[in-house]
């Protein structure tokens, strides 16, 4: 059965994760009439319900730290920003701050981003040694000794260097998590709910239509089409899928220079923190002292989490085997090598580690959408009305709230008849009262040097 007459959005946006919602509902306050559709039961249902919720600005590139900026200050006034009731639960912000330990292997990072931060109006503190230490000793961490990022079947490790090259840290009071990350996409589609917008679930998307190099909507299962002008890729880990889609019945080449692929990720947690052996600590409380830390010496970060328990995942280290997941329908769920060393790794930071054995290990496995420099694509394509938001996940979550006002104002300047690539638009960042070049987020761009760029 056919509903092409039935519904005629003037925007079809696939995907209700996070981003998808967030765009969805800016443009209809703009006055576009939106259609979502995803193929899960729900909102918030893909990945992004497995995002480590980590809201922070150390950034390689300005435009991104201003981006995040952007954002931790709409998460801090979430329930305002998106027009929502008291009716309504809403994600909270949890902000312990953040540290990155610095040393050999992490001071010119350190410098270059505790730079921009400061330039945008982030507050950054320098650390020595021993005020770091004061920082983290309640949370068992030892700072006075250090390590390479290896693995534990590497005769090496566990051996500390023999020079402690950790120096101290930075201290970002102005960073933190948000614990519950599918009630911040749910949060989102209320609002839109609110405004206007349809969301469509169970409803999987199996061809984009194109004639004459302009997009004329989406075909669902059962013969299902959805006669459509503008249609939006936000469909996290899928969108490489969909833009094959888009591309399989057009003429026209992609122009995409960027490419996505998604990546396998875990995460673990541990067990209470109360549970560590030792007698010379306080009661562990991560309430009170709980922080993000980031240790590129041992290739892990760690974010409290809830019933005093520690997140920690990879910071991406060369020792750890990249995975990448093509067959997303068919994902090794399970528990792999990665969790053995992510958790033994932290141990080396933090002795008295309650490290879960048998059934009571805990864990999460899930995807990324990796771009080729880990910064997502926002843009149009050379397809007429199809966009793409893509490469997305990893690090763009705490993004979300000024996701969707940017590419609002992309889709309606480009339909205006803006020449996007050749003048990209520069959209207002209301919260920060500062302005960003949409140009970085071009599918044109070449890839850009982000290395240290993304930790988690």
């Amino acid at each position: 059965m056919s509903i092409r007459n039935l519904l005629k959005p003037d925007i079809s946006i696939i995907g209700s994760g996070i981003i998808g919602n967030s765009i969805a509902l800016s443009l209809q306050r703009k006055g576009f009439q939106v259609q979502v559709f995803d193929k899960n039961q729900s909102t918030g249902f893909g990945t992004t319900s497995y995002s480590s919720g980590i809201c922070r600005m150390y950034y390689s590139l300005p435009v991104s730290a201003k981006f995040a900026w952007e954002g931790y200050n709409r998460f801090q006034n979430w329930r305002d920003s998106l027009g929502l009731s008291k009716k309504y639960d809403v994600a909270e912000l949890n902000e312990c701050g953040a540290m990155i330990l610095k040393s050999d292997i992490s001071k010119d990072f350190i410098n270059h981003t505790s730079n921009i931060m400061r330039q945008i109006g982030v507050p950054v503190q320098d650390l020595d040694l021993i005020e770091t230490h004061k920082k983290v000793s309640k949370l068992g961490m030892d700072v006075y000794n250090n390590y390479y990022p290896l693995n534990i079947n590497d005769n090496e490790f566990g051996i500390p260097k023999t020079r402690n090259d950790l120096v101290g840290s930075i201290f970002m009071e102005k960073s933190g998590y948000v614990s519950n990350p599918q009630l911040a996409a749910t949060n989102l589609y209320q609002a839109a709910k609110q405004e206007g917008v349809s969301f469509n679930f169970n409803s999987n998307v199996n061809d984009i239509i194109v004639e004459n190099e302009i997009v004329k909507g989406i075909h669902l299962d059962n013969n299902v089409f959805i006669d459509s002008p503008i249609v939006i890729n936000a469909s996290g880990p899928y969108s490489s899928k969909i833009n094959d889609l888009a591309y399989k019945d057009s003429d026209m080449e992609s122009d995409i220079n960027i490419k996505c692929r998604p990546m396998r990720i875990e995460v673990a947690y541990t067990n209470n923190l109360k549970d560590m052996e030792t007698t010379n600590l306080e009661e562990v409380n991560m309430e009170r002292d709980g922080l993000v830390v980031i240790d590129l010496d041992n290739g892990v970060y760690f974010r409290p989490d809830l019933d005093n328990n520690f997140l920690i995942g990879s910071t991406e280290a060369k020792c750890d085997k990249v995975i990448w997941a093509d067959d997303l329908d068919n994902l090794d769920d399970g528990l792999t090598d990665q969790w053995t060393n992510q958790m033994y790794r932290a141990a080396l930071r933090i002795p008295n580690l309650p490290i879960p054995s048998g059934t009571n290990k805990k864990f999460v496995v899930s995807t990324y959408d990796v771009s080729d420099d880990w910064t997502p694509i926002y843009d149009k394509s050379n397809i007429g009305g199809y966009y793409m938001a893509m490469g997305s996940s990893g690090n763009q979550f705490k993004n979300a709230g000024a996701i969707g006002p940017m590419f609002a104002d992309l889709v309606e300047s480009v339909e205006n008849g803006h020449l996007h690539d050749e003048n990209p638009v520069k959209h207002k960042l209301e919260y920060i009262n500062d302005e960003i070049d949409l140009g970085i987020f071009s599918r044109l761009r070449k890839p850009l040097d982000t290395a240290a760029n993304v930790f988690g």
